[in-house]
């Protein structure tokens, strides 16, 4: 990852999680923005959403303020949250 704030982010990530060597960061760019596809240990994934949602949308807030100045769109996805 070059930019520091996608280090934040995974460094952000591991320490809520039990186990963080499963903590994986994809990020794709474009030109409108950055999207950050977030994969955790199974057993984690309700650490990262927390209680109605509130911790994964608070992690989204940041990236969002993170990359204001850049003026870039920027998605948080965890796809393992959206298995049933």
């Amino acid at each position: 990852m070059a930019d520091p704030r996608d280090d934040l982010l995974v460094d952000i990530l591991s320490k809520l999680v039990q186990d963080p060597e499963h903590v994986n960061v994809e990020v794709v760019t474009h030109s409108r923005g950055v999207v950050y596809e977030v994969t955790v240990a199974e057993s984690d994934v309700g650490r990262i959403l927390g209680k109605s949602g509130q911790t994964i949308r608070a992690i989204k807030t940041l990236m969002i303020a993170f990359w204001a100045r850049d003026r870039k769109h920027v998605q948080v996805n965890l796809p393992q949250a959206d298995r049933d």
